[in-house]
């Protein structure tokens, strides 16, 4: 037990010590365009979705592989995904909000076996202006082209 809470003194130190970006986007707001652009991406409506990003979003492969570096490289990417895989569907599992950034982990169907995604998201002026994906599917490589 003891051992147990000096980890979580450990973890809420370094939270606090390391991870006090500020944003002018509330944790509340953050959930609830993570919300909506999930339901947008679930119905497939890729033309909407762009209303999440900043125009200069940056996406990463995680850890820092650039791939895209505006909202419209991104959103072109979804009408393909879309087409290649017409039934799929991501269900947020949970969401973890500190300062900035929201960690979203997501179960993905709809591309074969279904498997587990995380994505990072950094937040500004109500906008998601980076993003990471993270995921080891053969189905979420992604090129450049």
């Amino acid at each position: 037990m003891k051992k147990l809470i000096i980890l979580s003194l450990l973890v809420l130190g370094w939270e606090f010590t390391f991870c006090q970006d500020h944003s002018t986007t509330s944790g509340v707001s953050m959930r609830r365009i993570i919300n909506d652009k999930n339901a947008a991406y679930n119905r497939q409506d890729w033309a909407s979705m762009k209303q999440f990003h900043a125009d200069s979003v940056r996406v990463y492969e995680f850890p820092n592989t650039l791939r895209d570096s505006t909202s419209n490289d991104l959103i072109a990417r979804y009408p393909k995904t879309f087409e290649k895989y017409p039934k799929n569907r991501i269900k947020v599992v949970d969401v973890c909000i500190v300062g900035n950034k929201a960690v979203i982990k997501q179960r993905v169907t709809g591309r074969g076996e279904p498997f587990y995604a995380v994505n990072i998201y950094e937040f500004d002026n109500n906008k998601i202006v980076k993003i990471w994906f993270i995921s080891n599917s053969a189905t979420t490589q992604r090129s450049k082209n």
